[in-house]
């Protein structure tokens, strides 16, 4: 799969040195992160778009759902489609194979590692 990504950025023109620009920079690099998580996600969702159960690609659209996934780069709000199969009658939610990896958890596995890392650093 290729991504081909375009983005405009406002840079002011008074930046008071190289400290705000990298402040400039990062933000702008995890919009862009966040942005392409959101995209990848849509992609992995089209190229599912069928029944889980029997195969079929007669599924019609039965709504969405937000996924609010919290990623070391900020919350990515990931539409989470719902999908009914006109074949068998079955429900499919092509993202849960994606996120299945997160376990009953809403944040990737860098997240808890940095949540774990930081509360084993607090004394008792």
């Amino acid at each position: 799969m290729r991504i081909e990504i375009t983005r405009v950025i406002d840079v002011p023109d008074e930046l008071v040195g190289v400290n705000a620009l990298e402040a400039v920079v990062r933000e702008e690099g995890f919009a862009l992160m966040r942005e392409l998580l959101g995209t990848l996600g849509q992609r992995f969702q089209a190229l599912h778009w069928h029944c889980p159960k029997c195969g079929s690609r007669e599924v019609e659209s039965a709504g969405e759902k937000t996924f609010d996934l919290l990623t070391a780069f900020g919350k990515v709000d990931l539409p989470r489609q719902r999908l009914e199969c006109q074949q068998c009658g079955a429900i499919a939610k092509p993202l849960d194979d994606w996120l299945r990896a997160l376990g009953e958890h809403r944040a990737t596995w860098l997240v808890q590692e940095l949540t774990c890392l930081a509360g084993a650093s607090w004394p008792l």
